[in-house]
């Protein structure tokens, strides 16, 4: 006869054993999780406190960006620089915008960081980071110092107004370019398609299974389908559009090159 706390039944003896399991890795991976995130505790707490070993003034009397730890996760790994960036967070003012990279890795925990109207504000329009480069991180660190952001943000002004004309002119011609080229790959695709339609029909013809018909071109062509025309047609305007793109790559070489230096004194 069987015990009193024996399962006869061996798919129910199955099922409980599975359960235990079940009961046991979820406890272990709450433990887990406890002891991870008393861990990173304790790193940040470390990185806050003064070492008792150096005679190094300890850190200022403002404390962290209660937002450094965990938007420093989901940051971009990068700062996009004067590239416009669309739909995305900003910190800092109106007029001097900081990415989320250079918000977590540079500003977070400095005395300006409680003071900023942006505290990761979505923007939908196109946007440029302020507090990439090393001359504007060294007027926002004096601000730091003086606590008046007035300079920085007159700057920043400043800095938009010639990017408008210097890096905003330099990105829409590259764009120019960019579409000419993309036109002229395209036209090349076409009109090699209608060649080899061209070429296919030509053979039907010699081997008797079309009656010949002629297309002729204005420039003298003569062809045995339609394609053909059409082929021939899309060839010039491949290399019209070929053209274009070389004359707007060499002719704005000079003009690029000026505008990048205005922007370089700035930047």
């Amino acid at each position: 006869m069987a015990g009193p706390n024996d399962i006869s039944d061996p798919l129910a003896n199955f099922q409980a054993r599975m359960n235990q399991i079940l009961a046991q890795a979820n406890a272990q991976l709450q433990q887990s999780e406890h002891d991870l995130q008393a861990e990173f505790h304790h790193q940040e707490a470390q990185i806050h406190q003064p070492s008792s070993n150096s005679s190094a003034p300890g850190p200022p009397s403002y404390a962290a960006h209660p937002t450094s730890s965990t938007t420093l996760a989901t940051a971009p790994l990068t700062c996009e620089g004067r590239n416009p960036v669309s739909s995305t967070h900003w910190y800092g003012w109106p007029d001097c915008c900081i990415c989320t990279h250079c918000f977590t890795t540079f500003a977070a925990n400095t005395p300006l960081a409680y003071a900023m109207p942006f505290q990761g504000e979505f923007v939908s329009s196109h946007t440029t980071c302020d507090l990439y480069s090393p001359r504007q991180r060294a007027r926002y660190l004096e601000a730091c110092k003086t606590r008046d952001v007035e300079p920085l943000l007159a700057a920043s002004r400043e800095r938009s107004v010639v990017w408008q004309e210097t890096v905003g002119v330099i990105l829409g011609r590259e764009a120019e370019r960019d579409l000419a080229r993309a036109k002229a790959q395209t036209m090349d695709v076409s009109a090699a398609h209608n060649a080899m339609i061209e070429r296919y029909s030509g053979l039907k013809v010699s081997f008797g299974d079309e009656v010949r018909d002629e297309w002729r071109t204005d420039s003298g062509g003569v062809y045995s389908s339609w394609n053909g025309v059409v082929a021939e047609r899309e060839g010039k305007e491949a290399e019209e559009l070929w053209t274009e793109a070389a004359n707007l790559q060499g002719g704005n070489g000079e003009l690029i090159a000026k505008l990048e230096a205005r922007w370089a004194a700035v930047e």
